[in-house]
């Protein structure tokens, strides 16, 4: 292992050799017991304790409030629109559902049986003339 790689990987993960990946620990343990190993270790462990002891200050109630306030405001505008979105789906759904059942009987259910008399036509009985003219009479 190079004087680059194992700086590169102290850096990275730090002093502790538990925290260094598998295929590099082997040969970074050995270059850790050179000279110049020993003093990027020294480094690298007082950066890791600086680090370490670093603590977040709390975050203050009104901080808190507000991040409450918008997740309760961001998940009732997120059931809503799950609640009305449902709901239209449901019935574009049944209304697709009607009109395909209602084109299902249309062109599936056989017409209707007609007695058909000798003048009977699609527009209405045919009449002779002399029927017209007493009509009209």
């Amino acid at each position: 292992m190079d004087r680059q790689l194992f700086f590169n990987l102290v850096s990275a993960y730090g002093a502790d050799p538990k925290h260094w990946p598998l295929e590099h620990r082997e040969q970074a343990t050995g270059f850790a017991q050179t000279e110049e190993g020993r003093r990027m270790i020294l480094e690298a462990t007082g950066l890791d304790a600086a680090l370490s002891s670093y603590r977040l200050p709390d975050p203050s109630a009104r901080l808190h409030a507000r991040i409450l306030a918008q997740a309760s405001s961001r998940t009732t505008r997120r059931k809503r629109l799950v609640r009305y979105g449902l709901g239209a789906g449901m019935i574009g759904i049944s209304l697709a559902g009607a009109l395909t059942g209602a084109l299902a009987v249309v062109n599936l259910s056989p017409p209707p049986a007609l007695t058909l008399g000798d003048t009977l036509t699609a527009f209405g009985n045919l009449q002779s003339e002399s029927e017209i003219a007493e009509d009209g009479k």
